[in-house]
């Protein structure tokens, strides 16, 4: 194995090697994608590893749409959005790409930029997880999984 991967599997939070789409420069995105996954990182692996998702937390409903429509304001302009939900003052945010499939780039340097936006609009920081905190996270999940297989695939050209 060589050390690239073995930096990803030690992580608690992401069990396998990423899965990047075809043509991406793996070494240069790891790089990149490292500091996201290390134990101080936030994001953890999608459980297929083709993209990166994490949960955002804010003092109100108020704060949690600034940080949704500040980061819709930055998907427009890198022309990539996520999969997200929210419930009153929780984001949960998946970055993907769906064609080519896998991760890329934009998914990471937009993760960076939800990290960014995060603490410039007051990203509450947890200190212990509570389980009702977290059965709600899960539904949220569940949510947006639900949601997600509803629209179909939202980047490939659509079947007549």
């Amino acid at each position: 194995m060589s050390s690239t991967n073995a930096n990803f599997n030690s992580h608690p939070n992401s069990q396998s090697k990423p899965q990047f789409a075809p043509g991406v420069d793996e070494t240069t995105l790891t790089s990149s994608l490292s500091p996201l996954l290390s134990p101080t990182g936030k994001w953890v692996l999608t459980s297929a590893s083709t993209g990166l998702q994490r949960t955002f937390k804010f003092k109100t409903f108020n704060k949690a749409w600034t940080f949704m429509d500040k980061v819709a304001a930055e998907c427009k302009k890198h022309k990539h959005h996520p999969e997200w939900a929210n419930t009153y003052n929780t984001v949960f945010v998946r970055w993907t790409t769906h064609v080519p499939k896998g991760l890329t780039e934009k998914d990471v340097n937009m993760a960076k930029v939800c990290d960014e936006v995060a603490k410039e609009v007051g990203e509450e920081v947890k200190e212990e997880k509570s389980e009702g905190v977290e059965g709600v996270l899960q539904e949220m999940k569940g949510l947006l999984e639900e949601a997600v297989k509803e629209a179909g695939d939202c980047c490939a050209p659509k079947k007549k």
